[in-house]
């Protein structure tokens, strides 16, 4: 029952049908570039200063590539710019201490290529970003709700957004 409380909120606050609960941010994150079914040579960009993020990207077979962050600690849309190459198959940004990155400028970026954005909303869970929650603009949005993140579970949580019905019944059939 907990849980529903919990997933009905999130769908509520977020205005999105399409999340899932998962076991952990890590776990969230994995999930989204599994979905992606990326090969080796593959790249996934993502903050310099987010180590942790490489790990479900090198786990999902992907090849991890950092990019550099701004004086607040969020990945720099220019920096990301240099790193796009034909390769590229998503973009991992990291809402860092209630802060959002510059989601509409690497949007702009991104522009007709077919990379996904995926916003890592573990450290930012209730901040806005254009009148809106963080986690509600890319095509995959991860939450984590370790004790010591923004919004604490008792033990590890997390939860998995995406904007597309398809993706969403994959992700059941991975739970």
């Amino acid at each position: 029952p907990e849980n529903r409380l919990l997933l009905d909120s999130l769908k509520k606050y977020l205005k999105n049908p399409f999340i899932i609960l998962t076991s952990s941010g890590h776990n969230a994150l994995q999930m989204s570039l599994t979905s992606l079914f990326l090969k080796p040579d593959q790249e996934v960009i993502f903050p310099v200063n987010s180590y942790p993020t490489a790990f479900p990207i090198a786990l999902s077979q992907g090849k991890p590539v950092p990019a550099d962050v701004d004086e607040n600690g969020l990945i720099d849309p220019e920096k990301i710019a240099k790193k796009i190459n034909g390769k590229t198959r998503a973009i991992v940004v990291v809402h860092l201490y209630g802060l959002a990155a510059d989601v509409k400028k690497i949007q702009e970026i991104i522009g007709t290529r077919n990379i996904q954005l995926i916003e890592d909303c573990a450290q930012a869970f209730g901040t806005s970003y254009r009148k809106k929650p963080v986690g509600t603009t890319g095509d995959f949005s991860i939450f984590s709700f370790y004790p010591t993140k923004n919004l604490g579970a008792l033990g590890d949580c997390g939860a998995l957004l995406t904007k597309k019905k398809k993706q969403y019944e994959f992700f059941k059939k991975l739970i």
